[in-house]
């Protein structure tokens, strides 16, 4: 086709543009454009007509857009010829030529057209260049939000459309000295456009206002044009008053930024200490002191219908904080504690603690700016990731885990009766068993020795020797990372006979537990070697060489 239309044979129409015919074949045009294919269609009355007339489209572009349809590509001999063609080929809706277009564009952005780039964008509806002019601004935002109101770069800032600017600051990737540079940015912009209520509203919640200091805080409150509302959220979540953890701060690398809120398996391999004695750095603090600041927690836990799961992760928080920093005093370990605790039921939980509440609950020791400059600390030091996988959370997850497999395994017909399935479904007393070890191994330090999942599945093999029931089976996917210790299980059954004897050691949260009650008084664990207990529950679980050296049970 390419020869017959260079020789002009068999010619059917003629395009017309800026007072030019040019030949062609509707056969051609058709299969290229979709407008040519409506056009040339029965149901337009232009359909058997000689001559197509484009008012809008430079000859230049139709030269260009011909060759193209008929040698598949097109050379420009200027490129201010780039931007007819990208018209004309959306004008056509000639997918294709369009996006070879808008390529060649995003390749030449700068920050001298990259305000026009995002006006091209939004006129043909191109989301991939507007994707790129976007990055453009947030990776030179630094130098265009510090520009002058005379320099270059400043007008650049002004000519941002409302939207565009919002949707820069929305980027994890914004490039910014900080967020109170950002926020000026946002104040020159605000005053020079004085957008509508609506839209000033939306730029200024695009901010991570809570990274800001509490002095720039309050010196907004001077601002006419910062919605009051926007300053409360910002105080509220740098006091940790939140129900999802807020944003965190810009950062070059966004891999970083990356914070899971879920709770995979993969997750309880790990408890996130970075040491397994977070104490060792803060020569004022001990491990009786840790049991003291459990137990109040536990304390606090019933007074306000707090979950078992939450006071595990609360300490497990403080014992991050610990391992993350030196030199914590011991007159702010309470204020630690509490402030943990009030992060973890904000990010994790529907109950929450108000700061009024937290500093009630210390007999009013500290106050409310003492709380939430702990909290400010803390959220530093754990990179506002306030992830605290416990076992008794572990627990929840195996047993399920469990469950899925037997099902999968061994399927019961609806009128089977029989009960002893493995992991199908734990008696209460084995159910209880096992979540009064996770939570007795919370307030001991010597606990954190070993993983969440290993706590977990050694209470969980503990309780089953003790029903006399089955092996544990668990998929083979999941064995590489459950692995109760013979260390563990011997620590897990000395701690449990401890508080059997003496049960004033216990919090007294867990010895008002019926449940827990009935287990403490009347189980008395099996003393076989911990290895036999392990080879003979989980025979899929490979003892370590180390896990003999501390197999007997005393």
């Amino acid at each position: 086709m390419l020869t017959r239309w260079r020789n002009k044979e068999f010619i059917d129409v003629h395009v017309v543009a800026s007072g030019e015919r040019f030949p062609a074949h509707k056969l051609v045009l058709s299969c290229g454009s979709d407008y040519m294919a409506a056009l040339f269609s029965n149901s337009f009355s232009d359909s058997n007509s000689e001559d197509v007339y484009l008012h809008d489209v430079s000859a230049q572009a139709i030269s260009a857009i011909l060759e193209y349809l008929y040698a598949g590509e097109c050379s420009l001999s200027d490129e201010e010829e780039l931007l007819p063609i990208l018209r004309a080929a959306s004008r056509l809706q000639i997918q294709s030529l369009m996006d070879a277009c808008a390529d060649a564009v995003r390749q030449r952005l700068c920050l001298e057209n990259v305000v026009g780039g995002i006006e091209l964008a939004n006129e043909l509806v191109l989301p991939q260049l507007k994707e790129a002019a976007i990055d453009l601004i947030a990776s030179n935002f630094q130098e265009i939000s510090s520009a002058s109101d005379s320099a270059g770069n400043a007008e650049v800032l002004y000519a941002l459309p409302g939207a565009t600017l919002e949707a820069v600051l929305q980027l994890d990737t914004l490039q910014v000295a900080s967020e109170e540079a950002a926020c000026d940015a946002v104040l020159r912009w605000v005053k020079h456009h004085k957008p509508s209520d609506e839209r000033r509203a939306s730029l200024f919640a695009a901010l991570r206002l809570h990274w800001t200091s509490w002095d720039y805080l309050a010196s907004l409150r001077s601002e006419p044009v910062v919605d009051p509302g926007v300053l409360a959220d910002a105080c509220l979540a740098k006091g940790g008053c939140f129900k999802t953890p807020p944003a965190p701060p810009r950062a070059k690398d966004p891999t970083i930024l990356a914070l899971v809120t879920d709770a995979p398996a993969s997750m309880f391999t790990s408890n996130g200490l970075s040491t397994q004695t977070p104490m060792s750095a803060h020569p004022e603090l001990n491990k009786t002191m840790r049991e003291i600041l459990i137990d109040w927690l536990w304390e606090v836990a019933a007074e306000h219908s707090i979950g078992h799961v939450d006071v595990g992760a609360a300490a497990l928080l403080v014992d991050r904080f610990l391992a993350a920093t030196t030199n914590c005093k011991r007159a702010e370990y309470q204020l630690l504690g509490i402030s943990c605790l009030r992060l973890r039921l904000a990010s994790s939980s529907t109950t929450s603690l108000t700061p009024q509440q937290a500093v009630f609950l210390t007999d009013d020791t500290y106050n409310l700016e003492e709380l939430y400059a702990m909290e400010r600390r803390v959220a530093a030091a754990l990179c506002y990731d306030f992830r605290a996988p416990t076992p008794r959370a572990a627990l929840a997850l195996l047993t399920e885990l469990a469950e899925q497999q037997a099902h999968r395994e061994r399927p019961l017909p609806p009128s089977s009766e029989e009960e002893d399935v493995p992991a199908r479904k734990y008696s209460d007393t084995a159910s209880a068993l096992c979540e009064y070890l996770c939570d007795l191994s919370v307030e001991k330090a010597e606990m954190l020795r070993w993983q969440p999942i290993e706590v977990a599945a050694s209470a969980l093999l503990i309780a089953r020797h003790h029903e006399k029931k089955q092996p544990v089976r668990l998929a083979a996917g999941s064995v590489h990372w459950l692995r109760p210790t013979v260390a563990c299980v011997n620590e897990l059954r000395r701690l449990f006979e401890a508080n059997r004897r003496n049960g004033r050691s216990v919090p007294e949260i867990l010895r008002k537990n019926a449940r827990f009650t009935e287990v403490s008084k009347n189980i008395e664990l099996d003393r076989c070697a911990a290895e036999v207990l392990i080879r003979e529950m989980a025979p899929q679980v490979r003892l370590q060489p180390e896990d003999s050296a501390s197999s007997t049970y005393r």
